[in-house]
């Protein structure tokens, strides 16, 4: 199936200039997750510190790892950016958070007391959790450890100026750091960074990539969805919308990256979760096909977290040499254990509404597409990955991939769904 798969695309040829996408699925209803929210949330994983969490305004999770260096299912490595009771500051505070029992556990938390410090904010972990970066309000400052049982040293500048919300992740063995300088997204390769001359500082070339937003709109709030061995290979964040009284809220938008920077990203689609006032909805912890963002209601005060679900796949690069490509496909986390989820691939086409479906087909139903294997979506899942053989490259025609998922038991009120669409983009 997938080789006479694979004579159809290579018949179909090549990929144009990527067109604009169609934008991610939501699952079920935004929800208020008070499992994250501040202390004075039931059940909040955040209640029994001492002194105790008035406001979480930024997560972030990280996979966890045993001694033998493994990915552990199921828990993850938590970087929260909160403000403390007694504490006008926002701190920053790590620990290990279980999701495999009934309600999350919040363990091994710690402040880090290097950045307790007014003015700094958007905390941030490099992929093996050894490099930590945050920013204050101008500039992006970093720190490192020897081991992850180790304790971080003070903060020293990267050199990256009018820069905020840093975020460091990895693409095929090659570190990046993404950050916000407004209006746009940078993502600078961190591939020459020497952790060995810490505290002189890294060393970051100024090779910047630039995500630019749609016109009159504000890019902030990155949060990277990783595929299995932990690349990042799509993006979530936040773009100011106009609104009532403020005259600005946050609203979250999705993009199917393809490669290790921000060339070759979909359109950005706007994304509504709800609600239709002011409130900020920015700062997202990622983990699968599910995103929790904070939430600022109009009284400027942040309150428990959102979440949502989605159904998304990525776009991918296809070498004219010969090989692989890697695409990766997202569904929500846990809640999802027994979908069957595939990624598709065919010619970009219009909107198609089939009754009883989630979200809309957008490939071409009169070209010939082609469906991947279908994978089942189990327990604690956070991706499904293909490395799918290269066809020969034939320029002309462009390409899509498309999400395709089937829930057997219509938990959600449908039984099969279609996500957003992904470039293929040709070396």
């Amino acid at each position: 199936m997938l080789r006479v798969s694979l004579l159809v695309l290579a018949a179909l040829c090549t990929l144009a200039p990527a067109q604009p996408g169609r934008k991610a699925t939501r699952i079920g209803s935004a929800e208020d997750y008070p499992v994250l929210g501040p202390s004075t949330d039931a059940g909040s994983v955040f209640a029994p510190l001492n002194p105790g969490v008035d406001q979480v305004h930024e997560l972030h999770f990280y996979p966890s790892y045993d001694n033998a260096g493994l990915v552990v299912p199921g828990k993850f490595f938590l970087v929260a950016g909160v403000t403390r009771t007694g504490q006008g500051a926002p701190s920053v505070l790590m620990g290990l958070v279980d999701t495999t029992a009934a309600a999350w556990t919040f363990t091994e938390q710690n402040f880090i007391s290097a950045v307790n410090t007014t003015g700094y904010t958007s905390p941030s972990m490099s992929a093996d959790l050894l490099v930590f970066a945050v920013d204050d309000g101008a500039s992006v400052k970093w720190s490192v450890r020897p081991d992850r049982s180790s304790q971080f040293l003070p903060l020293v500048d990267t050199g990256v100026a009018t820069a905020m919300e840093p975020i460091l992740f990895e693409r095929d063995g090659i570190e990046f750091m993404s950050f916000i300088n407004t209006p746009n997204f940078k993502v600078i390769d961190c591939s020459i960074i020497d952790r060995t001359r810490y505290p002189l500082g890294p060393r970051i070339n100024t090779n910047f990539e630039t995500l630019v937003p749609p016109p009159f709109l504000d890019c902030h709030s990155p949060a990277f969805l990783r595929d299995g061995g932990g690349n990042a290979r799509a993006i979530a964040h936040s773009t100011d919308m106009g609104g009532p009284g403020s005259g600005k809220r946050a609203r979250p938008w999705y993009n199917a990256i393809v490669r290790g920077t921000t060339q070759n990203l979909e359109n950005s689609q706007q994304f509504h979760p709800g609600p239709n006032d002011d409130t900020d909805m920015s700062q997202p912890g990622v983990i699968g096909g599910t995103t929790y963002y904070a939430q600022r209601p109009p009284a400027g005060i942040w309150g428990t977290p959102k979440k949502i679900r989605i159904l998304a796949s990525s776009g991918g690069v296809v070498p004219q040499t010969g090989g692989t490509f890697h695409l990766s496909l997202w569904a929500p986390y846990h809640e999802a254990a027994g979908w069957a989820v595939a990624i598709m691939i065919g010619e970009p086409g219009m909107d198609v509404t089939i009754p009883g479906w989630a979200g809309k087909w957008a490939l071409d139903l009169g070209k010939p597409f082609f469906v991947l294997p279908p994978k089942l979506w189990g327990p604690y899942d956070t991706s499904k990955d293909y490395l799918v053989p290269a066809p020969a490259a034939m320029p002309g025609t462009p390409l899509w991939t498309q999400t395709l998922a089937f829930d057997a038991t219509g938990a959600f009120g449908f039984q099969w769904a279609l996500g957003n669409t992904g470039p293929l983009t040709w070396e």
